[in-house]
């Protein structure tokens, strides 16, 4: 499907056939009449952030990949899974994307599976009509932390905020459950480290607008696997506006590596939120985009078992409750499913719960106890505890050589000459499916142990 992003104050014929041509016109900077839904709250007050050109461009090409990415469903395909995009996108320093265009498409292929393609247009250093709001992103940071509402975000920016560093925390959100996470975990983080952070909020989503510039189709696609790269181009933008080097994506490496529990999930079909090679791959973009900005994942070699445990300050540990971690957060908040935060049953919420009870974490909130519930559980209910359980099994006593290439499984990255990396993730993998095991033995029912063959 081919997309246009709007910008106005062009009229040369390259850009006004462009926008006749497209199958659909992305447009997130025109205010009223706009079809992208994109502002930012600075400690939970509407802001102005101060954009640099680069930084607009990479966010605004960040944030059509992640509309477009809703409006192309997966099922039309010829294999049910990969779509084309092309994108045509003027931007201020054409040279820089037009040098990036092949490494950005391999990019963002490797993380969603689907096939990019990009026109580059030359665009004035003009800055778009927006509201002036009295909250201003100023003065200086020494690190972007993204900061999403779950576990591992939370106890990243804790673990940063522990050593002193000044932390700007980027969130972002479409609904209401992750956005009061957001803001409810901030709030703890600064009275404990009093001075030490701000939270950013980038609210990108479809406008609701009944009124629209240009009318975008019906969203028909959930799968949202380039989330993660709006979110680190938001991340990344804020960063350039002040004067951070580094931005951090705390997700526990076991996610990050995400090794495929079956075969129907192998490739983009799970997902690579932060797969090594991804983070790689979007670091060189960055780079060659001219950005003097780092990704970096502390926790690649920790499980949010291992994380979970490192955690025994009495305030952390009592923010942990308050985070979000389910697949389906948002669908429980739709249904009014009144205190239930998790559903119990998918993957995260799966990660989430043995890491608490390894931890010693006990936590109500749960829609459904896959321990002692697994035999009233439909088969797509179950089938992730089941899968769970069964990858925990063949792990936890892996030779070497297998927990290697259950490293790899998810996508091939390069290591250190002695594969010292390869081990530790691989050994990662091995304590974390001993401790889920033992969770399982010590917590399921009769009749779910049966089920499981234990």
């Amino acid at each position: 499907m081919n997309f246009t992003r709007c910008v106005g104050q062009i009229t040369t014929p390259e850009y006004t056939d462009a926008l006749a041509s497209a199958e659909a016109v992305l447009d997130p900077w025109s205010g009223a009449d706009g079809n992208i839904s994109n502002h930012f709250r600075l400690d939970d007050r509407l802001a102005t952030v101060p954009l640099t050109a680069h930084g607009r461009d990479l966010l605004d090409l960040a944030s059509m990949v992640f509309i477009a990415d809703e409006l192309v469903p997966r099922s039309c395909t010829a294999d049910t899974w990969t779509r084309s995009f092309s994108f045509t996108s003027p931007v201020s320093e054409r040279e820089s994307w037009v040098a990036s265009t092949e490494s950005l498409a391999k990019c963002l292929g490797f993380l969603s599976g689907d096939t990019y393609a990009f026109r580059w247009l030359d665009r004035p250093n003009t800055v778009p009509r927006r509201p002036k709001h009295k909250a201003r992103l100023k003065g200086s940071f020494d690190a972007v932390c993204l900061f999403s509402g779950g576990v591992d975000s939370f106890l990243g920016a804790a673990q940063l905020l522990e050593k002193g560093v000044r932390l700007l925390l980027v969130g972002h959100y479409a609904e209401g459950t992750t956005s009061s996470a957001q803001r409810d975990l901030a709030a703890l983080l600064r009275k404990k480290y009093p001075g030490l952070l701000s939270l950013l909020q980038v609210h990108v989503s479809r406008s609701v607008r009944r009124r629209q510039r240009y009318a975008l189709p019906a969203k028909s696609e959930i799968t949202h696997r380039t989330r993660s790269f709006m979110f680190l181009a938001a991340g990344v933008a804020a960063a350039s506006c002040v004067a951070a080097k580094v931005v951090y994506i705390p997700e526990n490496g076991l996610i990050a590596l995400n090794a495929p529990l079956s075969s129907s999930r192998r490739g983009s079909l799970s997902t690579r939120t932060a797969h090594p090679r991804y983070l790689r791959e979007l670091g060189a973009v960055l780079r060659a985009l001219g950005f003097d900005i780092t990704i970096e994942n502390p926790f690649e070699y920790a499980s949010k078992t291992d994380m979970v445990a490192l955690a025994t300050d009495s305030e952390i540990r009592q923010g942990l409750l308050r985070t979000v971690s389910c697949a389906h957060a948002g669908d429980l908040w739709r249904h009014g499913k009144l205190g239930a935060t998790h559903c119990g049953y998918c993957v995260p919420c799966l990660y989430r719960r043995a890491a608490f009870l390894s931890a010693g974490i006990e936590e109500q909130g749960y829609v459904h106890d896959v321990f002692t519930e697994l035999r009233t559980l439909t088969d797509i209910t179950a089938r992730d505890f089941r899968l769970l359980a069964r990858f925990a099994r063949e792990m936890a006593g892996a030779s070497e050589a297998t927990l290697r290439s259950t490293v790899l499984r998810h996508g091939w990255f390069a290591a250190s000459p002695d594969g010292v990396e390869y081990h530790d993730r691989g050994a990662m993998i091995r304590r974390w499916a001993q401790s889920f095991q033992s969770i399982v033995q010590s917590r399921a029912s009769l009749e779910t142990r049966r089920i499981l063959s234990l």
